[in-house]
């Protein structure tokens, strides 16, 4: 894998998007980011970090994603 991100497949950004809206942070797990995604579920009572963390899960799985297909694409 480039850069050595960790990388287990292809990610759904909707999924993402629809955790992040129903419990704040989780999206952001889901994206692989735990650390930030406990910290934005600690802080969500501010909403900013609430909406940073549905943008953020929805931007970590579409990398996750560019690098899966760039991965892909190099091993076949």
């Amino acid at each position: 894998m480039p850069n050595g991100d960790l990388v287990t497949g292809e990610k759904s950004t909707a999924v993402a998007v629809i955790l992040g809206i129903i419990i704040p942070g989780t999206g952001v797990m889901y994206g692989g980011r735990i650390g930030l995604g406990i910290v934005i579920f600690l802080t969500c009572w501010l909403v900013l970090p609430w909406i940073y963390g549905i943008w953020k899960g929805y931007d970590l799985c579409k990398q996750n994603n560019i690098i899966w297909y760039d991965y892909l694409s190099e091993n076949q």
